[in-house]
């Protein structure tokens, strides 16, 4: 499909003339000394393909640079001249070669004058390029084509699955991933992902091959602070399940599975121990991340009401490019409100206040202004300076003689100066008219403190918790003017032994 980008005529103009003002009226040479162009990028097929027509601006004479297989009539001209540009059939002994990109040049009198228009002509992306293996691949660089023989594939991620070929193992991107067991050659192209790792775009498959196993699982357990494998190693880590992390006694880095196959049911297992298997993703403080394949039950370590680690917020993060406050000590990382970012949910664009709402929660605020709660990757942030936030959980029911808490992970706002938001939390419980509120202390910290989570746990013993009760996480003192900016991820109710 072809492909080009056109500048606003109002944004040329703009610049154009921002570029005659700074010029003085003296041009002896003729040459422009502001050139433009209607255009800066433009697509053709390997063969056959028509001109296409842009324009360029100048206040004085321009001419033309560009590679023999491009055409460009008139290659000089003065003042606004429309311009055909034209190629030659990208062919190599009758059939297509390598697909070619140029830049034609339309040059005034010095390099700030000139306007480039990047020409890229489609060929056969894979002519003579040589099979290559997963670890060569490895260590090319981005954009690389890549060729990779006998795969053979062991786990379906959505639009993406994992193939093996018995020594290593790669992550393919594709609308139709094969079939569990498959074998191929892929034909692709190298990106990464965004924890720097290899990534194979497919642009097709040719079935057949040698059949390969999964190598050996790499025991992580205990060198998770510090995983030390091979990209998408498989890998193996015996911890609690929790939500979509693995917890491990006595570590400080845990285990997150951030795909599954759907044979993994990794819900069912909330509470329990396991061994999980999976596809190393890389590390970011303090998450191993995986790409969960399968788990043996240990069984049952906790019981678990009611638990959420948001990370279904992930298609509204990444639309909102939302940062992590917290886990970086950045008091500017990216923070859209909740009712500007818009992803799709089960084929339904929504934001993601919407999208929380649609969970059963409730969104508290006050000064009629529900703008002020915050999307962070993938969490929650509460509050402005003057406004202020809370949340209500979903309906959660817990037997009547069972002793069970609350717990939650929060941290309060740095502001610039240093001094922390002096933010004042608490757990209200209602049933009907029957209504306790239990005050979270403040965290306590001096001015400059990093940011960093802490852990609140509230006894409900003796309370009735059922399908009516209503618990809602909020901040005191709501009419103040004050700074009380506070952050909030994995809300959990659990059975206390």
């Amino acid at each position: 499909m072809k492909k080009y980008f056109r500048i606003p005529l109002y944004t040329l103009f703009a610049l154009f003339f921002v570029g005659l003002s700074s010029c003085s009226d003296d041009n002896n040479d003729g040459a422009a000394k502001a050139v433009l162009a209607s255009a800066s990028n433009l697509s053709f097929a390997s063969q056959g393909d028509p001109c296409q027509i842009i324009t360029v601006y100048s206040d004085a004479t321009w001419t033309c640079d560009h590679p023999d297989w491009i055409k460009v009539e008139p290659e000089t001209g003065t003042g606004t001249t429309d311009v055909r540009i034209s190629v030659i059939d990208n062919l190599r002994d009758g059939t297509p070669d390598n697909p070619r990109k140029a830049d034609v040049v339309f040059k005034g009198v010095t390099k700030a004058s000139e306007a480039h228009v990047v020409v890229r002509q489609d060929g056969d992306l894979f002519r003579d390029v040589m099979p290559i293996t997963i670890e060569q691949m490895n260590a090319n660089d981005d954009e690389s084509v890549a060729v990779i023989e006998n795969l053979t594939a062991v786990a379906q991620y959505g639009n993406s699955f994992i193939a093996t070929d018995g020594h290593d193992n790669v992550l393919i991107r594709t609308e139709n991933p094969l079939a569990d067991g498959t074998t191929f050659t892929v034909y692709s192209t190298k990106t990464f992902d965004d924890q720097n790792m290899s990534v194979l775009i497919a642009d097709h498959f040719v079935a057949g091959g040698t059949p390969a196993a999964l190598p050996e699982a790499i025991d992580v357990t205990g060198q998770l602070d510090a995983v030390s494998v091979a990209d998408r190693a498989y890998v193996m880590m015996t911890g609690k399940v929790d939500g979509s992390n693995i917890i491990v006694a006595g570590k400080e880095y845990h285990g997150v599975v951030m795909a599954a196959t759907p044979e993994l049911g990794l819900s069912s297992l909330n509470g329990h121990m396991v061994e999980i298997f999976g596809f190393y993703a890389g590390s970011a403080s303090p998450a191993v991340n995986i790409y969960g394949h399968v788990a043996n039950d240990q069984g049952v370590f906790e019981v678990i009401y009611f638990q959420d680690d948001f990370e279904w917020l992930d298609p509204w993060s990444i639309a909102g490019a939302a940062g992590k406050s917290v886990e970086t000590d950045d008091l500017n990382a990216t923070a859209p409100a909740l009712t500007s970012v818009k992803a799709s949910a089960d084929g339904t664009e929504m934001t993601a206040y919407q999208f929380i709402e649609s969970k059963g929660y409730e969104l508290l605020y006050d000064k009629n202004d529900n703008k002020r709660i915050y999307l962070q990757r993938n969490y929650l942030k509460f509050g402005k300076t003057g406004n202020h936030g809370g949340i209500t959980l979903p309906p959660v029911e817990i037997p009547s003689d069972v002793e069970a808490e609350l717990v939650f992970d929060w941290c309060p706002m740095r502001q610039g100066s240093g001094k922390i938001d002096p933010v004042h939390l608490y757990v209200k419980i209602e049933n009907g008219s029957d209504v306790q509120q239990i005050d979270i202390p403040e965290c306590g910290w001096e001015s400059g403190h990093k940011l960093e989570w802490m852990r609140a746990t509230v006894s409900l013993s003796g309370i009735k918790v059922d399908s009516s009760t209503r618990i809602s996480i909020s901040q005191t003192e709501w009419e103040v003017a004050t700074a009380n900016r506070w952050f909030l991820d994995n809300i959990k109710i659990r059975q206390v032994d």
